[in-house]
């Protein structure tokens, strides 16, 4: 079985979001805080989608993993 990657799945999470699939979004968000546990949202994006030479896209996607997360 193939290993999906853990910035796949905050990516993943961030699609869902964005395509008002917000149900799927919380599924993805919880396997990602549960790889990372006892890490804050926050530190998990820092970790995972720091690659991204614009500060702008880690803070879109920080905001969008916040918005599911306090919709749980």
């Amino acid at each position: 079985m193939v290993t999906v990657p853990p910035w796949s799945l905050v990516r993943l999470a961030v699609c869902h979001c964005e395509l008002g699939e917000i149900k799927q979004a919380q599924d993805v968000l919880a396997k990602v805080k549960a790889h990372y546990a006892g890490l804050r949202l926050d530190e998990i994006v820092d970790t995972e989608v720091d690659f991204y030479v614009d500060p702008a896209v880690c803070s879109r996607y920080r905001a969008i993993l916040q918005r599911v997360d306090r919709q749980e």
